[in-house]
């Protein structure tokens, strides 16, 4: 009789058969990772029909009507299309995704009320309307993404659970390269990449760019030049210590219209002619708005600053600039080294005009404004001031015993003319041009007007004006630079 053992299942010793249970389960969880990978795989082919077949997502910004899409790309970007003129790419982020935004409709409604109005949605609102618009277009990609996964799974498997995890895995793909595009989004360092015509005026916008680095970059050239020229002329015309301690030296300046290297020019004549006074007669801005704000207040000057509103400066850039240090002079007075003064804005604001203006005209609105508003102003004062400031001229139009000098701009040509009142008191007018020669169109050649200032010289017992250097200054067309005295004393 043999003593061998019947065989067995057991397999090499220490290891025990699998049970038909076990394999059975191992069988099921391979079955239920390839159905869960598969369900997840059909969620997101479905997610991407889905959005395709959805289209872009519209939404409201203001009067504009935007269709904003994503699709996968190589690289982030972010497309504004402009067809048929082109499109404007950004590369915006890290994330491999394309937002595309084209402007799909104009709200006209909206667009004939801030013609109507000449009001323009602000910085705020479409602050406040961007990010709201953007938030509504994500989640709606975010439910169309896990609806048409969710139904493409579900179909195909025909299992609610197929269906569930089709939603569920769109959401988590497109849902985490949104995030991820967003936590790595910065739109102010991306540099425009445009096609089509839209090209030309992207080009020219990096033209206006060098321009305006290249004028920032003359700020300094510009006022150093004015600071050796002026010591020049001073010692040329013989100007002595005596006179100097007999006079007020008062610095008369106005539109600056957006020209920072403007304030470098004045602030240099200001240190050579050692003045008392800035007196800035407005127009810093060019058609109002926070642009306005950029040029700044009273820079590199350590005496009082007094700053009148131009018509084309809104009372934000009044506000910021006091906040800045200038004395705005609105209706108020301001007494310094023994002058007193007395200013008044213009009650013209250009960028919305008022309906009387335009049927009067400026000119003759201004003069009758003069007459109404301007004369009784001063006739309330205790006494009349030693200077007037206004940004036009014909802010002063109504006066028949002027003060002892009246500054003002807005004409962007130089004129002083002088005379006497009734009761054979002087008088002198002075009208500066443009000390920012009319501001960012001193870039194009044509139409540049020379910088302009002049320093006034008052006698300092009397305060009557005696004499003005008016400083003239073509940086672009020909760098010539001129200086000349006008006296200010009128006939006997």
């Amino acid at each position: 009789m043999s003593d061998e053992l019947p065989p067995t299942d057991e397999g090499p010793a220490g290891d025990s058969p699998a049970t038909p249970d076990e394999t059975s389960r191992g069988r099921r969880f391979g079955r239920g990772v390839v159905g869960f990978l598969l369900a997840a795989l059909l969620g997101v082919v479905g997610a991407g029909v889905g959005l395709a077949a959805w289209g872009p997502v519209r939404a409201d910004v203001g009067a504009l009507r935007l269709g904003i899409s994503i699709a996968p790309s190589t690289q982030g970007e972010s497309v504004v299309d402009l067809s048929p003129l082109g499109a404007v790419k950004f590369d915006t982020h890290d994330a491999p995704l394309r937002f595309r935004a084209s402007i799909d409709d104009f709200e006209s409604t909206a667009a004939r009320r801030a013609v109507r109005t000449g009001k323009l949605p602000s910085t705020k609102e479409l602050q406040e309307a961007a990010p709201r618009a953007l938030g509504i277009a994500g989640g709606t990609i975010l439910l169309v993404a896990a609806g048409s996964g969710a139904l493409l799974a579900g179909l195909v498997r025909r299992r609610w659970s197929a269906a569930a995890i089709g939603a569920v895995a769109p959401l988590v793909v497109v849902g985490g390269v949104i995030f991820a595009s967003w936590r790595s989004f910065d739109l102010q360092t991306a540099d425009p990449d445009c096609t089509g015509a839209i090209g030309l005026a992207c080009e020219g916008v990096a033209r206006v760019r060098e321009a305006v680095d290249a004028k920032d970059s003359q700020t300094t050239d510009i006022g150093e030049t004015a600071k050796t020229l002026a010591g020049f002329y001073l010692g040329a015309v013989g100007t002595d210590d005596a006179t100097r301690d007999s006079t007020v030296r008062v610095l008369l300046i106005s539109d600056v219209h957006l020209n920072p290297s403007s304030l470098g020019f004045a602030a240099n004549l200001a240190e050579a002619f050692d003045v008392e006074t800035v007196v800035n007669v407005g127009d810093d801005a060019d058609w109002g708005g926070a642009v306005g704000n950029i040029v700044g207040g009273p820079k590199d000057v350590d005496v009082p600053y007094l700053w009148t509103r131009g018509n084309h400066d809104s009372l934000a850039t009044q506000n910021e600039l006091k906040k800045n240090g200038a004395v705005v002079l609105d209706n108020t007075s301001y007494t310094q080294a023994g002058v007193s003064y007395w200013g008044i804005g213009d009650p013209t604001f250009s960028p919305k005009a008022d309906k009387t203006v335009v049927r009067l005209g400026e000119k003759q609105y201004k003069q009758k404004w003069s007459r109404e508003v301007l004369v009784p102003a001063l006739g309330k004062l205790a006494s009349q001031p030693d200077v007037l400031v206004v940004h036009d001229p014909n802010m002063a139009a109504g006066l028949t015993n002027r003060p002892k000098l009246t500054v003002s701009g807005h004409t962007h040509k130089f004129k002083a003319t002088t005379g006497r009142n009734p009761d054979g008191s002087p008088w002198a007018v002075v009208t500066n041009g443009s000390t920012g020669g009319a501001g960012l169109r001193v870039l194009d050649t044509g139409q540049e007007r020379p910088m302009q200032a002049c320093v006034i010289w008052l006698d300092k017992t009397t305060r009557e004006p005696l004499f003005l250097d008016l400083f003239s200054f073509r940086p672009l067309v020909d760098d010539t630079y001129s200086a000349e005295r006008v006296s200010l004393l009128p006939p006997s």
